[in-house]
């Protein structure tokens, strides 16, 4: 950065909806976009040991670098590395552990402690709350695409641990938006994916609750068994309170449950059984990543054995139909969610 010695230099004050247009993020190159985040990043660390930063301008440079790197996650591709490679910078910043450095005219050593209390790097200052406020404020206004790529950096993020309370209740106000609150199923389409309505669909939410729920789901079933509740300090009550359609089938408890987690199950198994075919194709991908989810960490969760031992059923009576030979998955046949419902009625489909 070049100083203006003479102060004659003006100023450029940007709001935050400026410096994203200047944002030079295009999806063909994910690398470019990698690289520079990385070295604006590191180069905060840097300004507080070498250059004496103060605090303050650490804590704006914190939340433009952080504030940018949420922005080009929205706008990666969905497959491939590239949010590999985002999340594995967060870590990498967070092993870098505390900063601290010698204070002005003494040997005293003072360690890089944000206003809000949290440390650099170690406790990645301010970033949960650029996510809390990337879902909680902005991602209704998001294409699909954008909800979508959110969610696959977000699931990531929290499978590895970063962020987890935030993380948590943004993914728990989703599936809330997505499938205890009553709205149509699907709306006007424009074959755009950059389409953005004033309210979302199911069909608009749940590639993002998909998202959600292949990288994130054993973090948020264990969240379930642990009946976890979010009580991070901004945290608003109606988004972890259940949804009209919730409370109508029983659901009580604020945050994460059993019960609630075993609803929305069973509402994806709804959707896939009645809804419109957008919808039950991304209901029954949902529903297929629950299913699996406490089998794959074996914990117990009502259905799981039960639809599993159905499932190979149906795939047996499927494969005797065929030539000698053949081969079968799951998808390749009906499923029926009702299969995860227990015997005793203790599960839900």
């Amino acid at each position: 950065m070049v100083e203006c010695l003479d102060g004659s230099c003006a100023v450029v004050v940007q709001t935050r909806d400026e410096k994203r247009k200047s944002f030079k993020h295009d999806e063909s190159s994910a690398a470019d976009i990698y690289q520079g985040l990385r070295d604006d990043l590191f180069r905060i660390g840097q300004n507080y040991f070498v250059f004496n930063f103060d605090l303050a301008r650490i804590e704006g440079d914190l939340h433009d670098a952080w504030d940018e790197l949420i922005h080009a996650a929205k706008r990666l591709p969905l497959d491939g590395a590239e949010h590999d490679r985002l999340v594995t910078l967060i870590l990498e910043l967070r092993e870098l552990g505390q900063l601290q450095r010698k204070k002005k005219d003494t040997d005293l050593e003072e360690v890089a402690v944000m206003p809000n209390g949290e440390r650099l790097w170690i406790d990645l200052p301010y970033l949960a709350e650029e996510l809390y406020a990337s879902w909680m404020r902005e991602s209704t206004s998001l294409t699909r695409h954008e909800r979508q790529s959110l969610a696959v950096f977000s699931g990531k993020l929290c499978a590895v641990g970063v962020c987890v309370p935030e993380l948590a209740q943004s993914a728990l106000w989703l599936l809330k938006e997505a499938l205890e609150t009553d709205r149509p199923e699907t709306g006007p389409s424009t074959g755009s994916r950059a389409l953005v309505r004033a309210s979302p669909t199911i069909a608009d939410l749940l590639p993002a609750c998909l998202a959600w729920l292949k990288f994130g789901n054993g973090k948020l079933a264990k969240l379930s068994l642990e009946n976890y509740r979010p009580t991070t300090v901004q945290v608003d009550v109606s988004s972890h309170s259940p949804g009209s359609l919730a409370t109508g089938s029983g659901i009580e408890s604020e945050g994460f449950s059993l019960a609630r987690w075993l609803f929305w199950r069973q509402r994806l198994g709804d959707l896939y059984r009645h809804g419109c075919d957008e919808v039950a194709k991304l209901a029954r991908a949902c529903f297929e990543e629950m299913i699996y989810a406490g089998l794959a960490m074996s914990i117990d969760i009502p259905g799981e054995k039960r639809y599993l031992a159905k499932l190979f059923e149906a795939l047996d009576k499927e494969l005797a139909s065929k030539p000698k030979w053949s081969c079968l998955g799951a998808e390749d046949i009906e499923i029926d969610p009702t299969w995860a419902i227990e015997d005793h009625g203790g599960g839900a489909a």
